[in-house]
């Protein structure tokens, strides 16, 4: 998977994965879970993806709404 114009790994573990984006935080739930290339700007995530979840921000940073996709496989 990759992940573009992140802001900051806020956690990891290789079932749990959390990003901070511009606009919300990502969340990555799976099965050894790898971030195999990091730039400036991209990252990629390998392993067995089980659930993404978005968390989008208000306009003063805080989490607005929640955005989920389940059951994605790699």
């Amino acid at each position: 998977m990759l992940i573009e114009n992140y802001k900051c790994i806020l956690e990891y573990q290789e079932f749990f994965i959390r990003v901070k984006m511009t606009n919300g935080i990502l969340d990555i739930n799976g099965f050894n879970l790898e971030l195999n290339e990091m730039t400036k700007d991209d990252l990629i995530v390998t392993g067995i993806i089980d659930s993404i979840d978005f968390e989008k921000f208000k306009e003063e940073g805080t989490i607005n709404e929640k955005n989920k996709n389940r059951n994605v496989q790699k």
